[in-house]
Parts: C-alpha cells; sequence; structure tokens
C-alpha cells in the first residue's frame, strides 16, 4: 500500500499485490492494522473448467482469507469470475457441476448436479457453492472453519432441458399395497414427447379415498437480473434446523436439476423432531410420537417420495387424484382374528392329521382363508373350575351366588314383593375395580383386589424419550433415548452417566455383541457398533429408515426388524447383513424367538403374524385385521403371547393351535412384553402395567403417575421401565407391608341413607382387610365430605356415615409376608334412598276433545325409585268444587256404572221431561240468533218467525223419538269405592252426564312400595265437552221444502245443537245417495247454521226427503217429510 487519502464519507487506500509480508487485523476508514511477519489463514481454492464447445480447459487456483465474513464471499466470487473468462457470453449452456468441500465438523461434502442457462452459466453453476457457503459460515448457529474449496464445471452450448407434459395411470382405482405404474409425459427441448413409467407402491394402511399425486421437475426455478445476482425460488417449508449438521444434510438431500420427482400426499401426519422429518412410522412409534407431549415435536403432512434421475435438466409440474378403495371395506371384515385349526401350529416336521400327499405348509397356520378359522371354535375345552377361598365373611346370595337355584315348577306363579327394595352398589370383576385408585394393590382377572408392585421413579435421563433397556456386562443397564441418539448407563447404586451421542435421533435397541452392543437407529435406518469406551461406527445402512426391534437369535445371529417403505426382517451375521424375511406389510414392528431358534414376527399396518424356523423357511401364522401387532413374547410351553394394538387385546396362542384371550381390551395398547423369573410376563404399554401369569391370569400394576411406558427388562431382582415424552426409568418392587384401594365415587342420584356394607374376600394367614367409608354431597371429595369412618372389620356391619348423596369406600390390605397378600373379592353396599315423587301425564283425552258415550282415559306414569304405582282416576263439571271418581273395573268388568239386569220401561212423563220445552228451546235458539253478527236482521227475524211457528211439532216429534228409544236401565245404588288400579287406562261412560264442560285428574302413588311418607302426583286435563245430545233440525214447514215446477225439490232450514258446533248437514231423496247441503254462511262451523238444497229433477210421484245433521260430538240426527211431484 502507497498511501492512504483520508475522507469523512470514504477514505481511498492506494496499494499494489506485492509479497506477504504479515496479516491485517483492522481495515477501518482513517488507517489499517495489522501484525508483520504472522501470516493468516488461507483457504485454498481450485476450480477446474472445461467448455466443450471450444475445447478450453483451465485449472484456476486461489487462496482465500480464512474469515467468518469474508470467505464465503471471496470463494463465491472466485468462482464466479473463474467461470466468467471461460464462458463469459449469453447463450444455451449446459454445465455439469462437482462440487467438493472440507470444513470443521461437518468433514468432506460432496455434491453434483446439472445446471442450464441461456443467459449467465456461471450464476447457476455456482448457486449450489454459494448456498454451501452460506451455510457453513453464516447460518444461525456458530461458522464453521472451512479448509478447501474444489469445483470441477464442465460446459456444454446445447440445451438438454424438459418439461412434464402430463402424467396418467391406467386404472381408475387401486387397493392398498398395490404397485401404481405411473406414466409421466415428458416433452424434451425441440424434440418428440418420451413416456417413462414410474413405479409407486402403496402402503398397506392406505384408507380408501382420493389422494392427490404431484410429479414435478427437481429444477428450482430462478430469475437472473443481473450477472452474479439471482434470485430463486424458496424450498419447501421445514422445520427450523437444529445444527449445522442436520442444514448440511439437508443441503446434500436436495433434488438435483434433473430429478423427476414423485409425491403421494397423505391425509395422515407424521413428525418432524428437531427438523428431521419420520416419515412412514411404524404404528406404535408414531402413536407415541403423536400424543403431544412435547413440545420438541412438530406434526406436519405425511407423503410418499419417489426420486428418479434423468438425463434432462427437468422443469414442470401436474397433478393428479389416485383413486384408491380397499376391495375388503370395514362391513365385510372378520370381526374376529382368523385363527386356523387346531393341528395348524405343529412342531417342525409333517403335522398331525394331514392326510398322505398333502405337503407339509399346508398343515401349518397360514394366511389361507379356508383354513383360518377359530380354534377355539372346533376344540372342546371343558372350563377350568374356579377354586372358592375360604370367605372372610357372609353374604346374601344376592351378592355372589354359588350355584344355581332349583328349576321351578311350570305352573309355580313367581310373586314379587310391591314393597321397594334396597338398592346394591356391587363391585365383583376386575372392570369395576378397575374404575378405582390403586395404592400398591392392583385389580386382577380373576376380579378381585391385591397387594401389587410398587411403582418409583429411578432417575430421570432429561431426555423425552427412553425406547430401550439392555443390561450391560459389567453391571450397568444402558438406556437408549430419543431424540439426541443418546446412549446412557446407569450403575448398580443408581448413578446416571454417558456413554456415547450416535449422529442420529433414535436409538431403539442394543443388542450384546462380541465386541460391544449392535444399536439400531432411525430415522435413516442406521445400525452402529458401539464399544465398552463408548466408541462407536456404523456397521450397516438399511433400505428401512425404521430398525425398531431386534433379538439374538442364538451365537452370532441377530434379527432386526426394520419398517417405513417395506416391513423386512435381516440377519446380522458373521459381520454381514442379509435380508431373511419380506413380509409384504410396511412394517415389522415385534419380534420373540423361542427356546428352539424359532422367530416369531409381528408386522404393521396390517397386523400379521410369522414365524420364521430354525433352518429359515417362514410362513405366516394369523392375519389380525388392520393395525399392528406392538409387541410378542414366547412362553415356555411354546405358546404365543400377541398384542394387537388396534383390538387393545392381548392374546395366547397355543402350539395345538387354540386361542385365549389373555386381557379383552386394555386402555392403551400393548408395546412390550418383559419376562420374569417367576415364569410370569409383564405387559407394559403408556399408562398400563399388567403382570400375566401362566394360568392366563392378568393383574393390573397399580400406575397413579399417568406416565407412559414403552420398555422394560428385569435387573436386580426389579421390573425396570422406560417411559415416552419424559424420558424416565422406574422400577417396580412388591414391598409388601400394607396397600390401599380405593373405590370410585358412587352416586345415589338422590340422598340416601347408607346401610350394611358386605365383602367376600380371601385373608391367608398373616392377611388382613378392614373397609372404611366416607360420604358427601358433591361430586368429588372434598372438606364438605364426612371424615373416613372407623374400620369396618366383619362383613354385614352398618356404615356409620352420614346420609348423603355420595359414597365411597376404602379397603386396606395388610400382609406380614410380601409373598402372601389377601385378595378382596366383592363389595357390595345397600342403600335406601329417599322417596321422590312418581310423575304421570295425561295422554287422552286431549284439552278441546268433544266426547259422547264411551271413552278411553289414557295416562303415562313412571317413579324414579321404581316403584310400585296405583292410580285414582277423577272428573269434575266446569265450575264444580268436588271431583268424581270414576271406578276401576272389578272383576274384570267394565268401568262404567252397571246397568240393572232387569230392564223397566221409563214412565210416559220422565220420557217427556227429559225433552226442552218449547219455551226452553225458542230461548235458546233466540241467544244464539241474537249472539251471531253474521246473520242478517231479516234472517234472523225470519228464523225466529219460523222457529216459534214449528217448535211445537219439534218437540212433539223429539218427545216421540225419546219415547222409542226409552230402553234406558235404571241406575243402582252406586257400588262401593273400587281399590286403585296398577292399570294405566281406565274406561269413562259419559251417557250418564249432562251436557258440559269437564275436566279429568290422574292421581298417581307410590303407597303400594311405601309404607309410611308415601308421595303422589296428579295431571288434570284442559277443559273436554261431554256432549251426548244430537242436533235438532227445524225445516219451516211453509216454505222450508218447496217443488219446483220443473220438478226440482227444494230445502232449507236450518239445525240448532246445544255446547258444540254443527259440522254436517245432508241430505238424501227416498233411499239414494247421501248428498251435501249447503251452509247459509258456507262453512259448517256454529251451534247454529242454516242450509239449504237443490235436489236434480225428480219423476212425479211420491218421493220421501230424508235431512241429517251432525255435530261434533260425532253424534247425528235425521228429519223426514214426503213430498209429491205433478
Amino acid at each position: 500500500m502507497f498511501d492512504v487519502v483520508p475522507s469523512y464519507s470514504r477514505s481511498v487506500k492506494i496499494a499494489a499485490p506485492v509479497s506477504v509480508v504479515g496479516k491485517a487485523t483492522q481495515d477501518r476508514l482513517f488507517s489499517v492494522a495489522g501484525e508483520l511477519g504472522k501470516r493468516p489463514t488461507m483457504v485454498p481454492v481450485t476450480v477446474d473448467v472445461e467448455d466443450v464447445a471450444t475445447g478450453r480447459k483451465r485449472r484456476f487456483q486461489a487462496q482465500v482469507v480464512q474469515h467468518p465474513l469474508l470467505t464465503g464471499q471471496l470463494v463465491s466470487l472466485v468462482a464466479y469470475e473463474t467461470l466468467s473468462q471461460i464462458r463469459g457470453t449469453p447463450g444455451d449452456s449446459l454445465a455439469r457441476v462437482q462440487l467438493t468441500v472440507s470444513a470443521e465438523e461437518v468433514g468432506t461434502i460432496t455434491r453434483e448436479n446439472v445446471v442450464f442457462d441461456d443467459v449467465d452459466i456461471a450464476s447457476g453453476a455456482t448457486s449450489e457453492l454459494d448456498n454451501l457457503m452460506n451455510i457453513l459460515t453464516a447460518n444461525p448457529f456458530y461458522p464453521l472453519a472451512v479448509k478447501s474449496v474444489d469445483l470441477r464445471v464442465r460446459i456444454e452450448s446445447k440445451r438438454q432441458t424438459a418439461t412434464i407434459e402430463r402424467v396418467f395411470v391406467r386404472k381408475g382405482r387401486y387397493e392398498p399395497g398395490e404397485t401404481v405404474q405411473l406414466g409421466v409425459v415428458l416433452k424434451p427441448y425441440r424434440s418428440q414427447p418420451i413416456t417413462r413409467e414410474v413405479s409407486l407402491v402403496l402402503p398397506q394402511s392406505l384408507r380408501s379415498g382420493r389422494y392427490t399425486l404431484q410429479v414435478r421437475g427437481g429444477m428450482q426455478p430462478s430469475i437472473s437480473l443481473l450477472p452474479g445476482l439471482v434470485i430463486r425460488t424458496a424450498a419447501p417449508e421445514q422445520a427450523p434446523p437444529t445444527s449445522v449438521q442436520q442444514m448440511v444434510n439437508r443441503f446434500l438431500e436436495r433434488e438435483r436439476n434433473n430429478d423427476m420427482v414423485v409425491r403421494l400426499l397423505l391425509p395422515t401426519s407424521t413428525v418432524n423432531i428437531g427438523g428431521e422429518r419420520f416419515s412412514q412410522m411404524p404404528p406404535t412409534m408414531g402413536a407415541l410420537m403423536r400424543s403431544g407431549k412435547s413440545s420438541a415435536l412438530r406434526l406436519e403432512r405425511d407423503e410418499i417420495k419417489v426420486v428418479l434421475p434423468t438425463e434432462w435438466v427437468l422443469s414442470g409440474s401436474q397433478m393428479l387424484v389416485l383413486n384408491v378403495q380397499r376391495r375388503d371395506s370395514s362391513e365385510t371384515r372378520p370381526a374376529e382374528p382368523r385363527v386356523p385349526p387346531a393341528e395348524s401350529m405343529p412342531p417342525e416336521g409333517v403335522p398331525p392329521g394331514v392326510p398322505p400327499g398333502v405337503p407339509a405348509t399346508l398343515g401349518n397356520f397360514s394366511i389361507d382363508e379356508e383354513a383360518q378359522t377359530f380354534a377355539e371354535s372346533v376344540i372342546s375345552v371343558p372350563p377350568r373350575e374356579p377354586t372358592r377361598p375360604a370367605q372372610s365373611g357372609a353374604k346374601p346370595a344376592s351378592v355372589r351366588q354359588e350355584s344355581a337355584p332349583a328349576p321351578r315348577e311350570a305352573t309355580e306363579r313367581e310373586e314379587k314383593p310391591v314393597a321397594r327394595a334396597a338398592q346394591v352398589w356391587t363391585q365383583t370383576e376386575q372392570a369395576d375395580f378397575a374404575k378405582g385408585f390403586f395404592d400398591r394393590t392392583t385389580a386382577t382377572s380373576e376380579g378381585d383386589v391385591r397387594l401389587s408392585l410398587t411403582l418409583s421413579r429411578a432417575v430421570d435421563t432429561g431426555k423425552p424419550f427412553v425406547w430401550a433397556l439392555t443390561p450391560a456386562g459389567d453391571g450397568t443397564l444402558l438406556i437408549g433415548t430419543g431424540h439426541e441418539g443418546d446412549i446412557l448407563k446407569i450403575s448398580p447404586d443408581g448413578k446416571l452417566s454417558s456413554l456415547c451421542r450416535l449422529p442420529e435421533l433414535e436409538v431403539h435397541w442394543l443388542v450384546a455383541d462380541a465386541d460391544g452392543w449392535l444399536v439400531g437407529t432411525s430415522p435413516r435406518g442406521r445400525v452402529y457398533r458401539v464399544a465398552a469406551d463408548g466408541k462407536f461406527r456404523q456397521v450397516a445402512h438399511l433400505e428401512q429408515d425404521y430398525p425398531v426391534c431386534a433379538v439374538r437369535r442364538s451365537g452370532d445371529s441377530v434379527l432386526i426388524g426394520a419398517g417405513g417403505s417395506a416391513g423386512v426382517v435381516y440377519e446380522w451375521r458373521g459381520g454381514q447383513m442379509s435380508a431373511l424375511l419380506q413380509t409384504g406389510q410396511n412394517h415389522v414392528t415385534a419380534l420373540a424367538v423361542a427356546a428352539d431358534g424359532t422367530v416369531y414376527v409381528g408386522t404393521g399396518d396390517n397386523a400379521m403374524l410369522w414365524r420364521i424356523l430354525p433352518h429359515n423357511s417362514a410362513q405366516a401364522l394369523r392375519d389380525f385385521g388392520e393395525g399392528a401387532v406392538s409387541a410378542l413374547a414366547v412362553w415356555q410351553d411354546g405358546s404365543v403371547l400377541v398384542a394387537l394394538q388396534s383390538r387393545l387385546q392381548v392374546l395366547r396362542l397355543y402350539p395345538d393351535g387354540r386361542t385365549k384371550t389373555v386381557i379383552e381390551r386394555t386402555e392403551n395398547p400393548i408395546l412390550a412384553f418383559i419376562p420374569a423369573p417367576d415364569g410370569s410376563v409383564f405387559a407394559v404399554g403408556s399408562s398400563v402395567v399388567y403382570q400375566i401369569f401362566p394360568d392366563n391370569r392378568a393383574n393390573l400394576v397399580e400406575n397413579r403417575l399417568d406416565v407412559d411406558f414403552v420398555t422394560g427388562v428385569w435387573w436386580q431382582n426389579a421390573l425396570w421401565l422406560g417411559t415416552a415424552n419424559g424420558g424416565e426409568v422406574y422400577t417396580a418392587k412388591l414391598d409388601g407391608g400394607e396397600g390401599t384401594y380405593t373405590s370410585p365415587v358412587h352416586d345415589a342420584k338422590v340422598h340416601a341413607q347408607w346401610g350394611a356394607l358386605y365383602w367376600i374376600a380371601e385373608t391367608p394367614e398373616g392377611t388382613s382387610i378392614e373397609i372404611s367409608t366416607r360420604s358427601g354431597n358433591v361430586p368429588e371429595p372434598d372438606a364438605s365430605w364426612s371424615a373416613w369412618s372407623s374400620p369396618l372389620t366383619s362383613p354385614g356391619e352398618v356404615v356409620t356415615s352420614p346420609p348423603a348423596r355420595y359414597v365411597q369406600y376404602r379397603a386396606v390390605l395388610r400382609t406380614q409376608n410380601p409373598q402372601v397378600s389377601p385378595r378382596l373379592q366383592s363389595v357390595s353396599l345397600y342403600y335406601r334412598t329417599q322417596n321422590q315423587p312418581p310423575r304421570v301425564t295425561l295422554k287422552s283425552p286431549r284439552g278441546g276433545s268433544v266426547l259422547s258415550g264411551e271413552q278411553n282415559i289414557e295416562w303415562q306414569a313412571e317413579d324414579p325409585d321404581k316403584d310400585t304405582l296405583s292410580y285414582r282416576v277423577y272428573y269434575r263439571a266446569e265450575g264444580e268444587r268436588e271431583w268424581q271418581e270414576i271406578q276401576s273395573p272389578r272383576n274384570g268388568t267394565s268401568a262404567s256404572p252397571p246397568r240393572p239386569s232387569e230392564k223397566k220401561p221409563v214412565q210416559q212423563e220422565a220420557a217427556d221431561e227429559a225433552v226442552p220445552t218449547v219455551e226452553e228451546m225458542m230461548a235458546e235458539l233466540r241467544q244464539q240468533v241474537d249472539s251471531d253478527p253474521t246473520i242478517p236482521e231479516e234472517v234472523k227475524t225470519q228464523i225466529l218467525a219460523s222457529a216459534e211457528r214449528d217448535l211445537p211439532q219439534v218437540r212433539a216429534a223429539m218427545q216421540e223419538q225419546a219415547r222409542a228409544e226409552a230402553q234406558v236401565e235404571r241406575a243402582p245404588a252406586p257400588p262401593p269405592p273400587a281399590p286403585p288400579s296398577a292399570a294405566t287406562s281406565r274406561k269413562w261412560d259419559t251417557k250418564s252426564l249432562k251436557d258440559g264442560v269437564y275436566r279429568l285428574r290422574v292421581v298417581a302413588s307410590d303407597r303400594p312400595s311405601n309404607a309410611t311418607d308415601a308421595l303422589s302426583a296428579e295431571a288434570v286435563s284442559e277443559p273436554v265437552i261431554v256432549c251426548n245430545s244430537k242436533p235438532v233440525i227445524v225445516v219451516p214447514s211453509r216454505d222450508g221444502l218447496q217443488v219446483e215446477a220443473d220438478g226440482v225439490v227444494q230445502v232449507s232450514g236450518f239445525v240448532l245443537q246445544k255446547l258444540v258446533p254443527v259440522t254436517a248437514v245432508q241430505v238424501r231423496i227416498d233411499e239414494g245417495e247421501w248428498l251435501a247441503a249447503e251452509a247459509g254462511d258456507g262453512v259448517f262451523d256454529s251451534s247454529l247454521e242454516t242450509f239449504r238444497f237443490h235436489s236434480e229433477k225428480l219423476s212425479k210421484g211420491e218421493h220421501q226427503v230424508s235431512v241429517k245433521a251432525f255435530n261434533a260430538a260425532g253424534l247425528s240426527a235425521t228429519w223426514q217429510k214426503k213430498v209429491t211431484v205433478k
């Protein structure tokens, strides 16, 4: 540097390159500072360029300073300037780029790509170098020192590009598990279209539906603004990275510009952990990951991706919809697992019962639909007679009946008491007890409560997941964790330390090896060998991403179950990895090995069970349908325990083909089986732990901690369990001493008086059980509840807790020997609730109904206490105060008032008195006419004049009719009141009642069931109208019936009815059809109606005219008169 021209705005340095004599440390506006004699750290940059069109080849070598702010920019500038010197003019240019960069921590990074650019090939060829330099020197974590850069570029003058023109499939519908042959039509530049075939395997777990399939080119479009300045579209959105190494991995995983990318978008979600995408996880692993108990997890849409290289720089995108339909829909799938016949699970060799000449494999388990039937349906297995323990107390037979009662005689009539019996709250099954709260107790599959293992936290790893627990040879316990790939260890004294950290996220299993341990990891399907000193190396990279299970078979043979794109069982033997079984499913989810070397394999997403015999022949044993086999274990008798994720069941498959359901339904899927030294097997899964015994008893181990158990091992005379979504390790030990079981809160629905408490229990010597109770009036026990009562030590003692709505009991189990436990088998609490009134509702008749003759009264009643009810029914005329009872039927007779057996004619005077007088009829008519404003005044005058003239004749006709109908029975003396009836209907004869408005009343009482404090309820109807009188028809004698000259007869008049409206008037000539008459106001809807009728032309001679009127009660009256047509 010759000099500096200082300036407040910008200084200018006058310099020229000479030999290096030192390094600069400061470069400010007014001066430059540095150290002489110390050379700066430089990064060698090599750029090899070949231009095929011109034949020019050049190698450029440069040294750039090692500085986090300058290195990336200077390397990119060197590369760009070098390429610009060789190919600096616009034009079609295709560059094949190979980039190699070495940096601290991440090692050597190599990337190849093909780039096309018709304007500035230098920008396109250096774009990935720019990106990588930015990752290494300007990432969000810390800059990494770049050690060397090597860029090799071969440029051709051609346009080798293509676009995706269209995509197609050859079928309209596909099934899960089927391979889709996808046709992709590519249009190369200035060439004819070319079709490429792409195979895409659909997952077995795919549900029926429509799925989006996308095909795109690997090239990301860019916009060139100026030489060296390019705007490129962003990559698909991803979770934020968690390390520089992860950013480098993503850089290397990018599609190349000449790749064809096929994506099937799935409706399910996948998990992103620390920026790593876990796509197509095994069902059990996915359920745990998606539980949402850790903020380190991010849910993303799942997909299936296939990447194929092409010879073109590919651009464009096309989509289509793929129809997926299961052939076996959920309605037709078998509801139970398919089980082969009894002889279908023989030892190796020809099974018994196979006819000569039939291949031995046909006698084994298979997925042949004809062979897969329940073994229990064809094998008669006598039920095991349960052994009844000695009871510490007696209990009424209603609690637990030892034997069935003797059959009753067919003619014997069972009589039930009407008194309300005490209610009973009983707990006697495992499902009943499971609703309570356990403290060092458990509810067993035998339906009892006993002392149990005690869970306690041993260590907190500080990691989100504990996937594996494996005892090491040095007395420590190894722990495989997630999501940072740590392997930890616990010393015998409980101290936690780190063994190593693998460059993966999840450590699923550790199997002892001659040189340490084999370790399976995800999500890249890598297997490592870890030495005792923590050093590790990768020994295998599987095609599947999720090697989630492994077992040692024998010697140096280790079987590994992997899944993701396909479910495969691998064998690691002699330092070599080989595929042993292709299951045809997406995942291998469980492995178990028998003593003879037979290996059982469970799969998902279809839950299938396979068997690999010692000579490595494999066969499918069982297809359980959708879901996964989440855990397997082999008993010493050769039977296999199978846990089914979807069904939440645990089954036991016997060698003779029988199947036993050990656990009908668990709260959560069982994820692991852990053998114990006593021959039992622990089944763990999420928040449940069961201990399964060889006799198929399953005891639920107390877990008040609500943690998710996923794995376990028996170590140091205790059960050790690892958890998910918390990364803790727990121990379970049988401490003996004392444990408690607290029942769920029982709701009596209303205030209740507590009675006796009975229980059935087995208390061997040195053990005891005592029970206390408490009660309250709020659902959750709080300070308002009573204190726990004094212990009840003998069944049948009366509960001393105060009356309340809610009650709870607590059983304390004690033992002096940890190996012997008392057993509480059944608890029953008797109580009587406070009497509640019944409820009654009238169903018919409805309010406003018009009734006549005999009617049926119906009602509906219920009692909250299920008491027996009795009923009384009453009626009352509107305006009256006293209710009259409608008697219930006696001895099967009608509820209507009885009539005498002898008929005595009513005297003529009585019949005459039953008909209103002319004055009464005239007064009522005048009132109705005056109250109807729709009748014109001249019509009112005509009606009254005609009625005054004709009503005497009408009354005389009514008297004659009354005498003719005088077959009336004299009413006897009223019978004595009938007892209340239990029937919910009653006949009501209204014929003896005066026309008028009435109300009905039904009274329901629970007196039959309650000797004291009986309660009742009543229902009163809306007003109903009783009308047994017929309408009165008046046809004026002067002009009401006229015969016209043309033979037409005209009839007119009015109809009078009390209380209810006239509903219709009809006329008939001789014996002809009835024809409707016309209402004077157009509608028959009032108690006084005028009418008129015109007949057709009648023949000459005498004819009879009949007029019939109806009222709203359904009663009718008829008027008749003869006329002569001349």
